[in-house]
């Protein structure tokens, strides 16, 4: 009676390395889609108590409700002036890719960085004693204006504007910028009206 034959095939070295090459293109697909899903590549706060005044004056006030428990309170026009420091975040650094040369597989991290990058400018704010009036407040950062809103909330509200990008185009986003408040109450300002700064952030995303 014939014996029959047992096949012992194994996979080829080319068999082999197609699917270590489609395992590995698996594993730099998702990390890749990760690290653009984060959308958050960079920012940065400043507490406006920390300010100091340029012109007018005013007083840091304990509160509670406050961002970092403290704010800065002023009554008549002037202006603050201060830095912020934006810094990118992990996600916004490097981003991770396969690369296959001469069936060598290694994931490379490259930097994803960019100069051309936009953001959001905030300030939080409120008045108090303030029923019939409001205040003007204007964030200009690097010497150029682009927050232009009227303060009239009587609690904590976000004040933004889109758009914001470093003063001079093709320079990094990430760094040390000055910053700007200018005030000026609007209205018939009684004497109990104030008007309450808490803190300016950046934040760009992608």
């Amino acid at each position: 009676m014939p014996k029959s034959k047992i096949s012992n095939s194994r996979p080829s070295h080319k068999q082999f390395l197609l699917v270590f090459i489609l395992f590995f293109a698996a594993i730099g697909g998702w990390v890749l889609y990760r690290s653009h899903a984060a959308s958050v590549v960079a920012g940065g706060t400043l507490q406006v108590e920390k300010m100091s005044f340029a012109q007018g004056s005013g007083a840091i006030a304990a509160e509670a409700t406050a961002s970092g428990g403290k704010s800065m309170v002023v009554k008549n026009s002037g202006s603050l002036r201060g830095t912020i420091i934006v810094t990118p975040a992990s996600s916004y650094n490097y981003r991770t890719s396969l690369d296959s040369h001469f069936g060598i597989i290694r994931l490379v991290s490259t930097p994803t960085g960019t100069t051309s990058a936009t953001g959001t400018l905030s300030l939080i704010g409120r008045t108090e004693g303030c029923s019939n009036s409001s205040y003007s407040v204007s964030v200009a950062t690097d010497g150029k204006a682009f927050l232009n809103s009227n303060v009239n909330s009587a609690s904590w509200h976000n004040y933004q504007t889109n758009g914001w990008s470093p003063m001079s185009s093709g320079s990094p986003i990430s760094g040390t910028h000055s910053v700007v408040i200018t005030y000026s109450p609007q209205g018939q300002v009684s004497s109990s009206c104030s008007l309450h700064l808490d803190m300016v952030s950046i934040s760009v995303t992608t």
